[in-house]
């Protein structure tokens, strides 16, 4: 019962995030990725959105640094990840920003 009650507060975390990204409060998504980063240190879900969250308010080498944490966690989920949540505008930041990092060996 622990386990899930901490898997909820994640999840909560993550979803309050990305729709304060939405609405542009990026320096308050940040603060809560990092609570739910505390629930759990391995979830690159919210590594990745707090790269971008870091590259919206002009922070890339701190989103470097997020995105190096995503891709140790699950290097696959960098791509599916934004496809399946993001919109195109912030999806394609992200894809250029990993492919600038890791190279261009990235598939779409």
């Amino acid at each position: 019962m622990q386990k899930l009650i901490k898997k909820k507060g994640e999840v909560l975390n993550l979803f309050l995030g990305i729709a304060l990204s939405k609405l542009g409060k990026f320096e308050e998504a940040i603060i809560i990725y990092d609570l739910a980063l505390k629930i759990n240190p391995n979830a690159a879900d919210l590594y990745l959105n707090k790269a971008a969250a870091f590259l919206e308010l002009g922070k890339p080498v701190e989103a470097d640094i997020m995105f190096g944490n995503a891709l140790n966690i699950n290097p696959k989920k960098i791509i599916t990840f934004w496809t399946d949540i993001h919109d195109n505008y912030i999806q394609q930041k992200c894809i250029d920003f990993a492919a600038a990092v890791i190279g261009n060996n990235i598939q779409r």
